[in-house]
């Protein structure tokens, strides 16, 4: 047992350094493009933005419809920066955006100046944004030297509409259909146009998306294998991983939640251990490389850098886990409650009308409360992720509220998983 568990933590070790070396190498190499392409193809786009403001809200009184400008004006400069006295290294180290003394703050001006290369007698500041990896920008930056931010968002919306009719066609193929239902709810709770119109949203999209189209595509040409929990675990690091380098904090519990209860469901027929083993271990795993891979930038970063960045990571994780923000207090005891306020009456007749779905799908298949309740706890435990997620960055969680919301697709997610694995799994240990 002590061998196994040394093997697999040399194992985690290994693929953890690795992929902390492959992404400074690929955010290396992309830095290495000329950025006055990027500048020229992001000139449309300061009106779009001077048009709608920074947090422009789709859907009037539907806060889960609000876009990210801020967020995306801060990607989309970091995306376009020049600096020749600094190298490609540094640049995917620290990820710099200009600052102009005439701009007063205002992110929009400050990349109006940059893209109109005006000003350029100005003594400007380089704000560096170290804590995070950005990998988005191994694609943001090639593709920017080909198309505008708004032709990306085109594009992303195809992209989004073909991965998600591939999942439901395999879905249906395969005869899921509470599995399809439980789909279908987390594709609208998430606001998918507003999802793929803002830049920052798409990575925990994406990943949570290509994550279910693998595991199912997995299962259907290997519908007999045998259950691996070693290949899940990897799998789920590997997510956490890819999560860690390309997101910015937005809700990045849903590419554990969402794959792993397609897994749970795909797999049907596993006993209540080996299906808490699997929650357990996968969700283990999938912390190990979301935590670990950060951990890498900060240790990489600083290796190569000679800087310390665990002082600005360090005290940015305490502000996100703290329970106060602009004088409010107990933030923890407030935060459930403002995040599920977001789900107004279309979200909750969607949530309703899955679990109506889950429950008449019970009482046709005569499902008995010990397999509900007896067997299937786990799930239910699950179903309280988004809640605890919510609880520990209550900070984040708080004032994000109109984005972080999306976790809750989790919970009703396991309910209906929940609803389906104890009609057909058994009910004792084999």
């Amino acid at each position: 047992m002590k061998n196994l568990f040394v093997k697999h933590l040399s194992r985690i070790m290994a693929i953890l350094v690795v992929g902390g070396g492959i992404g400074l190498f690929l955010l290396t190499l992309v830095f290495c493009l000329p950025s006055s392409t990027i500048m020229k193809n992001l000139q449309s786009s300061i009106w779009q933005f001077r048009e709608e403001g920074y947090y422009p809200i789709e859907i009037g009184g539907y806060p889960g419809t609000q876009k990210d400008n801020f967020t995306d004006i801060v990607m989309l400069s970091s995306a376009m920066y020049y600096n020749s006295s600094k190298s490609a290294l540094d640049k995917a180290i620290h990820v710099y955006r200009k600052s102009y003394p005439s701009a007063n703050g205002d992110l929009l001006k400050n990349m109006q100046y940059q893209v109109e290369n005006a000003m350029s007698w100005e003594e400007v500041s380089h704000i560096e944004y170290s804590r995070y990896w950005h990998g988005y920008l191994i694609f943001l930056r090639p593709l920017l030297q080909f198309f505008s931010y708004e032709q990306l968002c085109q594009l992303s919306r195809l992209l989004q509409f073909l991965l998600t009719v591939s999942i439901i066609y395999l879905l249906g193929k395969n005869r899921k259909p509470i599995l399809l239902v439980a789909f279908l709810a987390y594709i609208f709770t998430t606001s998918p146009v507003i999802v793929v119109s803002s830049m920052q949203f798409m990575s925990v999209h994406y990943i949570t998306l290509l994550a279910i189209l693998v595991l199912v595509i997995c299962k259907e040409k290997e519908a007999d294998r045998r259950y691996d929990l070693e290949w899940y675990a990897y799998f789920f690091l590997l997510i956490g991983m890819l999560t860690s380098f390309f997101d910015f904090l937005t809700a990045p519990i849903l590419t554990l939640g969402i794959p792993l209860l397609v897994a749970v469901s795909l797999e049907q027929h596993m006993s209540t251990k080996k299906l808490l083993m699997q929650l357990v271990v996968c969700g283990t795993m999938w912390s190990i490389g979301y935590l670990g891979l950060w951990l890498m930038k900060w240790v990489l970063g600083s290796l190569l850098s000679g800087e310390n960045l665990f002082v600005q990571a360090f005290n940015s994780l305490m502000f996100r886990t703290s329970e106060s923000f602009a004088g409010t207090n107990n933030l923890r005891s407030l935060v459930i409650d403002k995040n599920m306020s977001i789900l107004n009456e279309p979200y909750k007749m969607i949530y309703v009308g899955a679990l109506l779905f889950a429950i008449c799908g019970c009482i046709k298949n005569k499902v008995n409360a010990k397999r509900l309740f007896i067997d299937g706890w786990p799930l239910l435990l699950f179903a309280c992720t988004p809640f605890a997620w919510w609880l520990a960055t209550a900070n984040h969680a708080f004032i994000h509220s109109w984005f972080t919301y999306r976790s809750i697709s989790i919970a009703i997610f396991s309910i209906l998983v929940w609803a389906d694995w104890t009609r057909i799994g058994p009910l004792s240990e084999n």
